[in-house]
């Protein structure tokens, strides 16, 4: 079965915005906006640039000002992606992105729900192929096919690779 949707980013590419990173709140720029369509539903990936690369951030964890982030940090919640724009706040005139999109919608035996466990981080690099010594690190450029590449090229000698993914990204891992 086939359904339309409304799906609404409340931030998009360029603009400011206040993150958690590395234990300290700080102050960023959306990067880019990917908008995923999975069975479980629509998943909205922001980008921001770091020092080490290009990482995402979902929604619930980007917040407009310092006193948001740090309200949510005290209520020890995160803001939750809302359905209904109705009442969102305007942003000096700016409206939430829109996307329509048109999805599968799953059985009602197929919808599970959330569970959380505590999770590991694990930083992924990747180590030249040409020289053996650099980090290769995404150029910008991507390549939109049936899947999609990216550019990376190594920090020491220069040498470009095209590959699935840019390096470095985070990887969560279960604790035993």
């Amino acid at each position: 079965m086939s359904k339309e949707y409304i799906t609404r980013s409340k931030f998009q590419a360029g603009d400011p915005v206040w993150v958690m990173r590395n234990m300290k709140i700080e102050q960023t720029e959306i990067y880019s906006v990917n908008i995923n369509i999975t069975r479980k539903g629509v998943e909205i990936l922001h980008y921001i640039t770091t020092p080490i690369g290009e990482v995402y951030i979902e929604e619930e964890n980007i917040f407009t000002t310092k006193q948001e982030l740090i309200e949510s940090l005290q209520n020890k919640t995160s803001a939750v992606i809302k359905s209904d724009w109705s009442d969102a706040p305007k942003l000096d005139g700016v409206q939430p992105m829109e996307v329509r999109t048109t999805m599968w919608t799953p059985a009602p035996e197929d919808v599970g729900g959330e569970k959380r466990e505590e999770v590991g981080i694990v930083r992924v690099d990747y180590i030249c192929s040409n020289c053996k010594k650099g980090n290769m690190r995404p150029t910008g450029t991507s390549y939109h096919t049936n899947t999609t590449q990216h550019q990376n090229k190594c920090n020491t000698c220069g040498y470009i690779s095209t590959m699935d993914k840019t390096y470095p990204y985070i990887e969560y891992i279960q604790k035993d």
